[in-house]
């Protein structure tokens, strides 16, 4: 059963700061300080906005006072912005909805509307209502792109009915059905070259450019240890950098409205979703900018889950436990399409820069999201594997009992962080149902234990116990050869007697 549409939307009124102040490119900060801790429950984040006063003056001394005064009390606020003697904080005020819906709400008809993300689910449900409202022509602009028109018949006749290229195919045959025209573009958001020649293309045909929807983007997943520079600027890329280049190539047209998709990820975090955080706090502070700065109606959309999950797969990288509860969440919580939809319209209506769309109360999410961490998560799942201790599974590897101290304290550490009697040292770490997150959990405690540096990456590319002793006893022997002869006495004394 589906959950009733919200009866208000959460809107996000930031404090009234100068817009000289207000840099988009430094809102990506508030990822790390809002997902470190959830992550490391050891570090505490605070963003702390401020304006520096002339050395000296009564307003420098004041600024140190209170920022001697935020490092020095506990507090819950994880954003905050001092602006003389005023200290700010975000804060959530409900949007009445009510009696509000404008079916085609700052809508044109027959007007040109450019979507990115366009052929992805949320973005031919856009199309559809788009034409079927104001019989729009429709710009749907995605890096794969669609088979040639005169190709889609032959498609259809020799694929499956619910191939992913056939249900695009129909989706937009039902829109070019319902009044609409509809110009599909194979482009890269983030390639302002491409997007030059796209919008040429688009005004080529069409002549004007009336509304833009940006809807691209890539979901993020893993722990910020296993963070590489590729994998996060490839999350990245297409919210701030497509964001700056639809920036530049529009800068000469007259819009009447710029919809940013962003979500719910920038106001309060998540688990693995450093750079998605990141990505989706600078379209929001984009779009403030943008309102003010550049008097363009622009608005970011901090959706909450949606139903439709084209970005299942990302969840696999998650352990299995959180896997579970993300589906939960999104098939009692989800944001259905009708849904979604009425919220654009009403959100069109209206002349706010950031809008919260969720199908909850906003605070309780928050406070939810606050609870949760990786030690919690890792206290509950130690717990659960303790009271069910269980043998070996089935591997296709034998098993051989350790051989060496490094070898058995390996093999005890698998078994007690995974649950399991006996361990052999050939035995792989995920084989046994290991997970990212007990990786971090066991790379902790072998650094512990054997009072060396070791790196979570280590984990997977070394993960039996034989390969991960192997590279231990390589480093600890690269240290002892820089000890003394009692030096290195004590320090194998220390590792070994633990």
């Amino acid at each position: 059963m589906n959950p009733p549409l919200p009866s208000e939307i959460s809107a996000f009124e930031p404090p009234s700061l100068s817009v000289d102040n207000i840099c988009p490119e430094k809102a990506t900060l508030l990822g790390p300080c809002k997902v470190i801790p959830q992550e490391y429950s050891n570090i505490t984040c605070r963003s702390i906005d401020i304006t520096l006063p002339q050395p000296g003056t009564r307003q420098w001394q004041q600024l140190i006072a209170q920022l001697f005064s935020e490092l020095a009390v506990p507090t819950a606020d994880k954003v905050i912005a001092y602006r003389g003697n005023r200290r700010w904080v975000q804060c959530f005020e409900p949007l009445p909805v009510e009696g509000k819906t404008l079916r085609t709400a700052n809508l044109r008809q027959g007007g040109v509307y450019l979507i990115t993300g366009g052929l992805g689910g949320i973005g031919l449900a856009i199309a559809q209502h788009l034409a079927e409202t104001v019989q729009a022509k429709l710009v749907l602009i995605g890096r794969s792109g669609l088979l040639p028109k005169m190709e889609w018949g032959q498609w259809l006749s020799s694929h499956e009915e619910n191939d992913p290229t056939s249900t695009k195919i129909k989706q937009v045959q039902t829109i070019e059905q319902l009044g609409a025209e509809a110009l599909i573009i194979k482009a890269d958001v983030t390639q302002l070259e491409q997007m030059q020649v796209a919008i040429k293309q688009v005004r080529d045909r069409f002549g004007e450019i009336h509304g833009v929807i940006h809807a691209a983007g890539i979901p993020g997943a893993g722990l910020i240890q296993l963070k590489t520079t590729e994998l996060a600027a490839s999350v990245l890329a297409p919210k701030v950098k497509g964001t700056l280049v639809l920036n530049t190539v529009l800068r000469d047209i007259q819009l009447d409205f710029v919809v940013l998709f962003s979500s719910m990820t920038s106001i309060y975090g998540g688990f693995g979703q450093v750079d998605y955080c990141a990505a989706n706090a600078f379209r929001d502070a984009f779009a403030h900018y943008n309102f003010s700065n550049q008097q363009i109606h622009t608005v970011s959309i901090n959706w909450d889950w949606w139903q439709w999950d084209s970005w299942q797969d990302s969840l696999l990288s998650f352990a299995p436990e959180i896997q579970s509860g993300f589906k939960q969440m999104r098939d009692r919580y989800g944001i259905v399409f009708k849904e979604g939809i009425d919220a654009l319209n009403n959100i069109l209506s209206a002349k706010i820069p950031q809008v919260i769309v969720s199908t909850r109360n906003f605070q309780d999410v928050i406070q939810e999201h606050e609870q949760f961490s990786a030690s919690s998560f890792l206290e509950k799942s130690e717990k659960s594997r303790s009271e069910s201790k269980h043998i070996r599974p089935s591997l296709k590897t034998a098993y051989v009992a350790p051989g060496n101290e490094i070898e058995r304290k390996i093999a005890e550490c698998y078994g007690e962080l995974l649950g399991i009697e006996q361990v052999g040292i050939y035995d792989n770490f995920f084989d046994l149902g290991g997970h990212s997150l007990i990786g971090t959990q066991l790379i902790s405690k072998l650094r512990q234990d054997f009072q060396i540096e070791l790196s979570m990456r280590l984990l997977f590319e070394s993960p039996s116990v034989a390969e991960l002793a192997l590279e231990i006893e390589e480093i600890l022997l690269g240290e002892l050869e820089e000890l003394t002869e009692d030096e290195a006495r004590e320090r194998i004394s220390g590792n070994f007697n633990q």
